[in-house]
């Protein structure tokens, strides 16, 4: 089983849309990553893990068909896969 990981995507856009909403303006700097995404991180990390498979961050939304294939097929794709991607 793998695990698709939007915590860092989703944190982005949420910190980017609330400071425009505030001050009209994209922030200079993002925050770290919130502990609560962290945790969640490693428990579906480990969740995969137990399932044979592994978490996939979606961490780029130019390259999500590529990171969605790679979690398709696995892993061991993941070259082969980026040829077609661009990536």
């Amino acid at each position: 089983m793998h695990v698709l990981d939007l915590s860092e995507q989703m944190h982005r856009e949420f910190e980017i849309a609330w400071h425009k909403s505030i001050y009209g303006t994209e922030p200079a700097k993002l925050s770290p990553l919130p502990q609560f995404y962290r945790e969640m991180q490693a428990y579906y990390s480990n969740l995969a893990k137990l399932g044979g498979g592994e978490l996939f961050p979606l961490t780029n939304k130019e390259q999500v068909t590529e990171q969605l294939l790679v979690a398709a097929f696995g892993p061991q794709w993941k070259r082969e896969v980026a040829k077609f991607g661009g990536g």
